[in-house]
């Protein structure tokens, strides 16, 4: 099976479809625990999320995943910078897709009206008028997730995360569960 994105109510409901098909098994109490726990943040945190507007900065297959998710949280995302084309980036819910590299975001935020935040590797490197906003880290450069398992992006506990990680990049300080 070919799923586009991990990450995300819809993705993960897409993906444990697939294994309890496959494994002839429903799906685990704890994993549905899990769902009730995102989609309640998601409704608590609905009018700060629909309120972000996100530059990204990812390779196609990132990119996808998580555009996807940002959307089905009500987030705008005007500008995204990727590194090639894919048949899977023209269904994306972007306003602009550039292909290009750091100075391709240069350029694009000097035409895109404010953001709120970017989401871009680590190793991007920030200045002039790209320092002013707070980036989230994408990406291998994230720590490597051996490291860091609370950066988890994967499944519903994963998504979840990563609404809080948006939410207090932006000073929006959400309250943990």
């Amino acid at each position: 099976v070919l799923l586009p994105s991990v990450t995300g109510v819809s993705a993960t409901d897409a993906l444990l479809r697939f294994l309890a098909n496959y494994a002839e098994m429903a799906v685990p109490a704890e994993l549905l625990a899990e769902r009730n726990r995102l989609l309640q943040t998601m409704r608590v945190h609905a009018r700060a999320l629909s309120s972000l507007r996100c530059g990204m900065v990812a390779e196609p297959d990132l990119l996808t995943d998580l555009a996807c998710w940002l959307h089905e949280c009500g987030i705008s995302i005007p500008c995204a910078i990727t590194t090639g084309h894919q048949r899977q980036l023209d269904k994306l819910p972007l306003e602009q897709i550039t292909l290009g590299d750091y100075h391709a975001l240069e350029q694009q935020l000097a035409t895109t009206s404010a953001l709120d935040l970017l989401l871009a590797p680590a190793s991007l490197p920030l200045h002039q008028g790209l320092s002013r906003l707070p980036v989230v880290e994408l990406g291998l450069h994230e720590s490597l997730h051996f490291t860091r398992p609370e950066r988890l992006r994967l499944g519903y506990a994963g998504a979840q995360q990563l609404i809080f990680t948006l939410l207090e990049k932006t000073g929006a300080s959400p309250l943990h569960p």
